[in-house]
């Protein structure tokens, strides 16, 4: 993720980068468990790729409203 530096107000970067932080962490967890999912149930490859794409939709229109 690339976050756009040239912001003026520094203490709007500030909560920028925690709701960033905080989103990305989310992500890691959700991603684990998408994978374990993956995992236990090998019969369901749509759902898995399905939630994939859910949970990054889900996270690039977080980061839209952050940007």
């Amino acid at each position: 993720m690339c976050l756009n530096n040239n912001k003026k107000n520094n203490s709007y970067n500030k909560g920028q980068y925690n709701i960033n932080d905080n989103t990305n962490f989310i992500m890691i967890i959700v991603n684990i468990i998408n994978s374990l999912h993956f995992l236990l149930f090998k019969n369901n490859t749509r759902c898995f790729i399905f939630h994939s794409l859910e949970s990054y939709n889900l996270f690039m229109n977080k980061t839209e409203e952050i940007i």
